[in-house]
């Protein structure tokens, strides 16, 4: 007998961490002819977007109550939820990815998801999640009641296991981060000698997300690219021979490296170069001819973990610093086998 399997993430967003996650997920469950997998986008998008994200639109909406962005997305997704999870399923995976976050609509979207589900008889995991570290009422009263249909909860690191306690009074399990099981056949790996190190610099606004959570100081825009041009100066300092390849993993961490890149090119000229990752084999065609890798990304950190680079975490935010904690200190393939022992009690 076939086992239906859903699985739910931001396989559409246009970070290409997340297109790794939808990946490996699928990976992970499909293990044999006796699954049959669906995956759906945990943001209800149709198909990855096309158009870039116009900055003033981004900050109008921000100004935007809360009551007014839940009644609209509400509204505008309750039948997709539906239209989803009446298929019927034996096991919905939903996961990984920082999907317990505050000030987003993912609180929305994830109790859409879990009531649907559950209403046609779906069991319901959370794999591979992470938890944030601070929530609006609003969000943190969605979660709870969504949380409420939810069989088993495995959560990525200690941190978002302690952080979930704290907010949501329950407990979860652990499993290692799901793009540790991105396929071997997909990745080349690394084996050569080579001079070339990667930068991907993060987005500022990321920067200001986060900095209090990670106990960073509170920068310019100016200031903070004088960060990353520092980096890149030290870098290209340990060695005469080496070069430097810039790249990125979202679209806005890209916009903000070409800055980076325009400020340090002419001063280093071939010594620096820049290239665009459109989507996770780009980036991982970069990364394998390169020794070490600096970001601010964890599955760009990841993912580079994963073809035996050296890993270099920027400490943007407190998931950084709980990655380099819990993960940096064994090796790909040990994390791994850690997800490959729990899968069974997964579905």
């Amino acid at each position: 007998m076939q086992k239906r399997i859903i699985i739910v993430n931001e396989m559409y967003s246009d970070n290409i961490g997340d297109q790794a996650i939808s990946e490996a997920m699928a990976d992970f469950f499909g293990v044999d002819d006796s699954v049959v997998i669906t995956k759906a986008d945990f943001s209800f998008r149709a198909g990855p977007s096309k158009t870039k994200k116009n900055k003033s639109i981004i900050s109008w909406k921000k100004k935007i109550p809360d009551f007014i962005k839940f009644t609209y997305f509400f509204t505008k997704n309750i039948k997709n939820a539906n239209f989803i999870a009446r298929e019927k399923y034996h096991v919905a995976i939903i996961g990984g990815g920082q999907l317990i976050l505050s000030n987003s609509s993912f609180s929305l979207s994830m109790l859409l998801y879990v009531v649907f589900l559950k209403l046609y008889g779906t069991k319901i995991k959370l794999v591979s999640v992470g938890v944030g570290e601070k929530f609006s009422l609003a969000n943190a009263f969605l979660y709870k009641l969504a949380f409420r249909f939810v069989d088993d909860i495995y959560l990525r690191d200690a941190k978002s296991i302690e952080n979930f306690r704290k907010i949501f009074g329950g407990s979860a399990k652990y499993s290692p981060d799901i793009a540790y099981y991105f396929s071997e056949k997909k990745i080349i790996q690394n084996d050569i000698d080579t001079y070339e190190d990667l930068v991907c610099p993060v987005d500022y606004m990321v920067y200001k997300r986060y900095r209090k959570e990670a106990n960073n100081p509170c920068l310019s825009y100016n200031e903070y690219k004088l960060e990353w041009l520092k980096i890149i100066d030290n870098m290209l300092l340990e060695s005469p021979l080496n070069t430097i390849i810039v790249t990125a993993t979202t679209q806005a961490d890209y916009d903000f490296s070409l800055d980076v890149y325009n400020a340090s090119k002419v001063e280093y000229g071939a010594r620096l170069r820049i290239t665009k990752s459109n989507n996770m084999y780009d980036f991982l065609a970069v990364a394998r001819d390169c020794r070490c890798v600096v970001s601010g990304r964890m599955h760009a950190l990841i993912l580079c973990h994963n073809i035996g680079l050296k890993i270099k975490p920027f400490k943007i935010s407190s998931k950084i610093i709980s990655f380099e904690n819990e993960y940096l200190n064994s090796t790909s393939e040990y994390h791994k086998k850690k997800l490959e022992k729990i899968r069974s009690d997964i579905i």
